[in-house]
């Protein structure tokens, strides 16, 4: 992905890591777009800046988002860059029977929302040159937090459809996932959800111990996540292997989480 001159649509780019997405890439020399529910977080956020325009829309809404996509090439008929940011999490008590809104709420915003968008731009994306489809997941696809099942599972999803997306749209559209680590945002003070998450990873790590066909799963899991304590940076965090440590702290007998607050990014509802 070249990084100045594209015309990008950010959803949830009114807060959280939508609008540090935002605010980065228009300092870049992008023409930003922020797409989100909260018109006053919006207008907060390109506020004072060149480049940066706010729309109104409703991921949870299909005719919205249909009717939003055609507003958005009409207005800007340049847009070559899509990021599925926005979403929710919603903490879930699965040892009673409850109501089933907020995973439903869930599932409509996490996973419908990115397929439908993407969707509805897609014939627009394919004819433009440099055109990008970001899809932001998370670290709980992967290491899954007890307390928030449905999340996990929409980001799971996104993380399957994304690699789908990619291989069918190769030599058209570049795919990129993106799985940020702990992010302090409006929603849980990261500090707090970082603790909860290393002491769940710390547990599977435990289990991933046993076999030869774990250490595999292992080396990928610490390819993806090796960099989440800032040595690799965040442009090397899906890419960057740390296989030398990962031998170092096996013939240790060391937890790989010993040193290394490995979690998942929280997103705020946009």
């Amino acid at each position: 992905m070249k990084m100045t001159g594209n015309t990008i649509l950010i959803t949830g780019g009114g807060s959280g890591i939508g609008r540090e997405l935002a605010l980065r890439f228009n300092a870049l020399g992008n023409t930003v777009i922020i797409a989100g529910r909260r018109k006053e977080a919006l207008e907060r956020t390109i506020a004072g800046r060149e480049g940066m325009h706010a729309m109104v829309g409703n991921v949870e809404d299909p005719e919205a988002i249909a009717a939003f996509a055609k507003r958005v090439v009409a207005e800007h008929p340049a847009l070559n860059v899509l990021i599925n940011n926005a979403g929710i999490m919603r903490r879930e008590d699965l040892t009673r029977t409850r109501d089933l809104r907020d995973a439903e709420e869930t599932i409509v915003t996490n996973l419908f929302g990115p397929i439908r968008l993407s969707n509805a731009l897609i014939e627009h994306l394919a004819a433009r040159q440099n055109a990008v489809i970001v899809n932001v997941s998370s670290g709980l696809a992967f290491v899954p937090l007890s307390g928030t099942p449905t999340y996990n599972a929409t980001k799971a999803a996104i993380h399957s459809y994304t690699v789908s997306l990619r291989e069918q749209l190769r030599g058209k559209v570049e795919v990129i996932e993106l799985a940020p680590p702990a992010v302090r945002t409006e929603l849980t003070p990261a500090s707090r959800r970082a603790a909860t998450i290393c002491r769940s990873m710390r547990l599977s790590t435990r289990r991933w111990r046993c076999s030869a066909a774990s250490r595999r799963r292992r080396r990928s899991w610490w390819s993806a996540w090796a960099s989440c304590a800032g040595r690799s940076g965040t442009a090397g965090l899906i890419k960057r292997s740390r296989c030398s440590t990962l031998t170092e702290r096996r013939r240790s007998g060391r937890s790989i989480t010993q040193d290394h607050a490995v979690a998942a990014h929280v997103e705020t509802r946009q």
